[in-house]
Formats: C-alpha cells, sequence, structure tokens
C-alpha cells in the first residue's frame, strides 16, 4: 500500500543516518541530547510540513471509499484528520529520541548538534522538507519511466506467457 511506503520513506527521513551497533540500550543523558538534536534539527517541524503531502495518500483511500464525497473527505482531512495527526506529534518526537540514544551516545549527538547549529547544518534543516518533496517526486518518475521500459522491453515474454501488459 502506498501510505506504509510513504510512512517508511518519512520514518527514514528522520532518521536520517544509519545507526552505528548500539540498539541495546539507551542512555537517559543521550536521550535528552537527542531531543535537544531533534528540536535543533527541526526534525518534527518538518515531519509537521510534509505531513499534508503524505497524508494526500490518505485522502486517496477515504475518496474511494466515498465516491463523489471528494469535498467531504477534504473537509473531514483539514478539520479532524489532520489536526490530530498535528496535535501526536510529540509522541513520535519523544519515541524518536528514545530511537536515536539507543544508537548515537551522549557525545555523538553533541556532534550532531553542532552539526545543525551550524551554517551548513542550518542550510540542511532548512531544506528538509523541500528535499523529501523532491525526492518524493523524483523517485516518482524514476519508478514510472523504469516500470514502463521494463515492461516495454519484456512485453515479448509476457506475450509468450499469454499475460498482457498494464497501460502505463
Amino acid at each position: 500500500m502506498r501510505t506504509r511506503g510513504l510512512l517508511l520513506i518519512v520514518a527514514l527521513l528522520l532518521l536520517g543516518a544509519a545507526p552505528s551497533g548500539r540498539a541495546d540500550q539507551s542512555d537517559p543523558a543521550a536521550v535528552a541530547k537527542a531531543k535537544e538534536m531533534l528540536a535543533v534539527s527541526r526534525q518534527l517541524q518538518t515531519l509537521d510540513a510534509i505531513l499534508v503531502p503524505i497524508s494526500q495518500s490518505m485522502e486517496g483511500l477515504l475518496e474511494r471509499a466515498n465516491p463523489g464525497r471528494e469535498k467531504d473527505v477534504r473537509e473531514f482531512m483539514l478539520k479532524y484528520y489532520l489536526p490530530e495527526v498535528h496535535k501526536r506529534l510529540p509522541e513520535i518526537g519523544d519515541l524518536m529520541a528514545e530511537l536515536w540514544a539507543r544508537y548515537f551516545t551522549a557525545a555523538e549527538l553533541d556532534q550532531l548538534i553542532l552539526f545543525y547549529k551550524s551554517d551548513i547544518g542550518q542550510k540542511v534543516v532548512s531544506l528538509q522538507p523541500r528535499l523529501f518533496q523532491d525526492g518524493m517526486q523524483l523517485g516518482t518518475d524514476w519508478g514510472e519511466r523504469v516500470a514502463r521500459e521494463a515492461l516495454l522491453k519484456m512485453e515479448p515474454e509476457l506475450k509468450n506467457r499469454g499475460l498482457k501488459s498494464p497501460n502505463i
């Protein structure tokens, strides 16, 4: 389902880096540093900013379940669904801090905090929502192109097997 894929991409975006192997524990000092790092990197604000495009998948599911009621679905999304998700962002912040603290020491998190406070770190922070949106579009366009080219290349084999190629 596309919604799960988008949520996975968001999770990967928010995690930002590969873990370094400390998956068995989370030190309270590291949790505190992780919360500071998440704040200085504005990751929850980034997530908040990309909730609307991500929620479009949910909106599409609701529209398909309620044909002809697109206006009602849109109103529901804006008035109820998105505010509920926005309200619950602190939950994911706490979970993310615990996660980061399992993989990074307090000292390593201090280094990340220094990076995010630097000029280049702030540039990364300011561009995160745009990079995510552009990356999603890039991935979608690439995936559609590769799928179309692969099916075209393999059309003789599809016909040989009695299969029809989809119109993409």
